[in-house]
């Protein structure tokens, strides 16, 4: 009797754990991203203004990173939402595993990738937010 309970007693402290999900660090929202961007790097900034922006920029203490700058028409794959915007060149930044869920068995690991679009005059005209998780 003493260790079926026992036996019960731990099932329960194992399902109780894998239900568990701990965040660290803080998550980050689109939303927050986007009121980020939006006061630091308004529509109509210059390339070499949101650069600076990039190279100070840190969420949950770790730097953006700029992955490129690229002159020329984006991919079909990492193109603007707007397809009305006329690209001319466009900047890959990521925040590489910018957090992390621990859950009882396995992880989640979050990187960040942002593109920003700019016109023909070097100014900035759209920018797109991904977020990837990878089971770790």
């Amino acid at each position: 009797m003493c260790r079926y309970s026992l036996v019960c007693l731990l099932c329960l402290c194992i399902a109780f754990l894998s239900c568990q999900t701990k965040i660290t660090p803080k998550y980050v929202s689109s939303n927050d991203l986007e009121k980020i961007i939006n006061e630091k790097a308004p529509l109509g900034t210059s390339v070499s203004d949101v650069r600076k922006f990039i190279d100070s920029w840190e969420v949950n203490s770790i730097k953006a990173t700029l992955l490129r700058y690229t002159e020329g028409n984006p991919n079909q794959l990492i193109t603007p939402d707007d397809s009305n915007l006329i690209v001319s060149s466009y900047m890959e930044v990521s925040f590489p595993q910018i957090y992390r869920e621990e859950h009882f068995l396995y992880a989640t690991s979050f990187s960040l990738y942002i593109l920003f679009y700019f016109d023909k005059s070097g100014h900035l005209i759209d920018h797109k937010i991904n977020m990837i998780g990878v089971e770790i």
